[in-house]
């Protein structure tokens, strides 16, 4: 039943628009039908399980399309096979390290619980997260950032089930200050 209304709550969010975001253009989708691509492709792997450490079906999925082996760390893997599913180019550089969705500096719109450039996270932006080091460790795709809260609802792989039973892709509720930036892939 959790699973369910989680998934619904993700449904809801990702048809809600991003104003003033739409760059119509007749030879390609624009910023809102990439953003919505992305949110809808993310909803979809909502629920797959590792069996194991990083295995199963997340290593099917997400790990040895892309060269990699059992066990590995799949946060950004999981991002990558999001944006190449959806057809839009994200240009990250080794997509496998959480790190490299920070790069390059001016994709950056909120930094250590501060808006960058007023810019506003919006869903289909990426968040990053430090856990347990002294580098960005876990990333995340954004579903929805209400304003006025501290928090927002993300899709990551390679992360905990909410009701604590497994890993593997799930929506989850963040805190806001848990987030060490947050990217913009410029579509």
């Amino acid at each position: 039943m959790r699973f369910l209304t989680g998934l619904l709550w993700a449904l809801l969010f990702v048809h809600c628009p991003a104003v003033g975001q739409s760059t119509p253009d007749s030879k390609r989708r624009s910023v809102v039908e990439q953003r919505q691509a992305v949110t809808e492709v993310a909803v979809q792997f909502v629920g797959t399980r590792e069996i194991g450490q990083n295995r199963g079906p997340v290593y099917t999925l997400f790990i040895k399309p892309y060269g990699y082996g059992p066990g590995t760390m799949y946060c950004g893997l999981f991002c990558h096979h999001v944006f190449v599913t959806a057809a839009v180019k994200h240009g990250v550089q080794g997509p496998a390290l959480a790190a490299n969705w920070a790069r390059p500096a001016s994709v950056i719109v909120w930094k250590n619980s501060h808006s960058v450039n007023g810019r506003v996270p919006l869903a289909g932006d990426l968040a990053l997260y430090r856990f347990g080091g002294k580098r960005i460790n876990h990333v995340e795709v954004i579903v929805n950032w209400p304003s006025l809260e501290n928090y927002c609802w993300v899709i990551g792989g390679n992360t905990s089930n909410p009701d604590g039973k497994g890993e593997g892709v799930f929506l989850k509720k963040r805190l806001k200050s848990e987030m060490i930036v947050v990217s913009r892939i410029t579509f």
